[in-house]
């Protein structure tokens, strides 16, 4: 699979730990990988980046929450597929976003192969 055949994949966490190990973990499954840590960076490269075709969303962002990114990212590309996240329960208000089938939730921790598989599960709907 080339470069240009690899699905892009924007990870959003506040974590710099994380990121880099998400990055690493979908680099090494078939996944093209862009890390951010905030919300305003995100919807600045889904702006300018057309080929990014999921997010993965920490929902625990700061300073807003990740929600408010979320809906911020569906409004301006709703073709995007999300894997919103949290190490606790989807925080309130994230209910209209999952009602969507090409948004769902992965409660952190979670394997690389959960993660992965999600993923693809996502892109092919």
């Amino acid at each position: 699979m080339t470069g240009s055949d690899r699905p892009t994949v924007l990870v959003v966490d506040d974590e710099p730990l994380l990121r880099s190990l998400t990055v690493r973990v979908l680099g090494r499954s078939g996944f093209h990988a862009l890390a951010v840590g905030d919300g305003k960076s995100a919807l600045e490269l889904a702006r300018t980046k057309p080929k990014i075709r999921a997010l993965l969303l920490d929902l625990t962002l700061p300073p807003h929450g990740g929600v408010v990114v979320a809906e911020a990212l569906r409004t301006l590309r709703p073709e995007l597929v999300m894997i919103l996240t949290s190490g606790e329960g989807p925080p309130p208000g994230v209910e209209s976003l999952l009602a969507s089938p090409y948004i769902e939730f992965l409660r952190k921790p979670f394997s690389p192969l959960a993660l992965t598989n999600r993923l693809r599960e996502l892109l092919d709907r």
